[in-house]
């Protein structure tokens, strides 16, 4: 039997389990969820002067000027025109959104094996979880904090008030950054201050799991809903006492939104009727509007940003377009999910951790550039093969339930 182009790919890049008798939610892996993962990190990329040029290589490559209605729609004046400015303007201003959809994602992942979990043995170990996370966060987290501490002999020094003797490397090796950074000021080195999203997903993982355990479905979204509206009213308040943007942003308060958003959805994808709805919906209503949706979300200027209103609510509608986006990318139309399932993005996204964490220190080395990108995805997958692979394998002792193939 001749083998397709996608499983030699698949193959070649050690991706295992795209192919499955059943069909959207009802399926233990997602893989269309790790290309999501990638995109994002796309955006975070671009968002860290990764591509700085990309807009100007779209100009050239249409050599006139291009309007798309949504992107006069969005009212950014001469900004939101042109489609390479649009392109430039959505990666260097609004492509911070990627870690917000990293956070829907993960609420909705680590939510989905935990309800599987306690479906399959009717109850939720999360002493295990707890594991399972150390084993896949702990060895690149650590091997970054070292770099970004001490630098790398030949490279760089460390940033000058960044070394083991920093007030911040303490909270860093808690996973506490992100509030060190709103006490003592902003880190002086980007490659320790991208940990910020890694430390707020840590401090959630100790709440969520226990908090599954202990509730039942109405009192978990119950949870979910108050947790979300102490989100929105910390940033108003915040916003109201007009506090600088780092502030808010790596307020571990302020975001848990986009995470319960996450969690939110997974709770209610397993009630068969809502998961019915929400399936005919996404096959015949989301997955044709979340693109230009999206297109007009990230040429919007002051995302998140200015006057009170934008700073509060603008990271709902965030965490609203990237909740359709899971859904799209786990039961869209059989043509988007053939998209999403190319064994190149899942492989991208299954190395996408890697991706997130090297980024900065390859920018830091090779400034920004195509090949910078390059440098980071080979980066990222000799990383995981050598370092967080072999401690994946330790992984399976504390699994309950089936999760991506390692």
């Amino acid at each position: 039997m001749k083998r397709s182009w996608n499983d030699r790919v698949a193959d070649f890049l050690e991706v295992r389990g795209l192919d499955s008798p059943k069909d959207g939610l009802d399926r233990s892996y997602l893989p269309e969820l790790d290309s999501l993962r990638f995109f994002a990190f796309l955006l975070v990329f671009g968002f860290h002067k990764g591509l700085p040029a990309l807009g100007a290589t779209i100009r050239d490559t249409f050599a006139m000027t291009i309007d798309l209605p949504w992107l006069i729609l969005s009212g950014s004046g001469g900004i939101g025109g042109p489609i390479g400015r649009s392109v430039d303007y959505a990666l260097l201003q609004n492509g911070w959104i990627g870690v917000n959809v990293f956070f829907v994602l993960s609420g909705f992942i680590i939510t989905r094996l935990l309800i599987q979990e306690e479906n399959r043995t009717d109850r939720i170990d999360w002493k295990a979880f707890w594991i399972r996370r150390i084993l896949r966060i702990w060895p690149l987290y650590f091997v970054i904090f070292v770099i970004g501490f001490l630098g790398v002999p030949g490279l760089w020094d460390a940033i000058p008030g960044v070394g083991l003797g920093s007030p911040h490397a303490p909270w860093f090796a808690l996973f506490l950054g992100n509030w060190s950074m709103i006490f003592h000021g902003p880190i002086g080195s980007d490659i320790l201050s991208v940990l910020w999203s890694v430390c707020v997903e840590e401090q959630f993982y100790v709440i969520i799991p226990i908090a599954m355990a202990l509730l039942g479905t109405r009192s978990r979204l119950a949870f979910c809903a108050a947790g979300m509206a102490f989100a929105i009213w910390r940033r108003s308040e915040l916003a109201r006492a007009d506090v600088k943007q780092y502030m808010m942003t790596y307020d571990s308060l302020a975001q848990m939104d986009s995470i319960l958003a996450g969690v939110t959805l997974a709770i209610l994808a397993e009630r068969p009727k809502i998961r019915t709805a929400a399936e005919w919906t996404t096959r015949h209503v989301i997955a044709w509007i979340v693109l230009p949706l999206t297109v007009w979300m990230m040429t919007t200027s002051h995302l998140g940003h200015t006057i009170e209103v934008r700073r509060v609510w603008d990271p709902v509608a965030i965490w609203a377009l990237a909740a359709m986006w899971v859904m799209t990318a786990a039961i869209g139309t059989p043509r988007w999910s053939r998209f999403l399932k190319w064994p190149g993005f899942v492989f991208l996204g299954k190395i996408s951790y890697g991706l997130y964490m090297w980024h900065e220190v390859v920018l830091e080395v090779m400034g920004a550039g195509a090949a910078s990108l390059v440098a980071v995805i080979f980066i990222a997958w000799a990383s995981y093969r050598w370092i967080e692979r072999p401690v994946l394998a330790f992984k399976h002792r504390w699994s309950r339930v089936e999760s991506r193939p390692v």
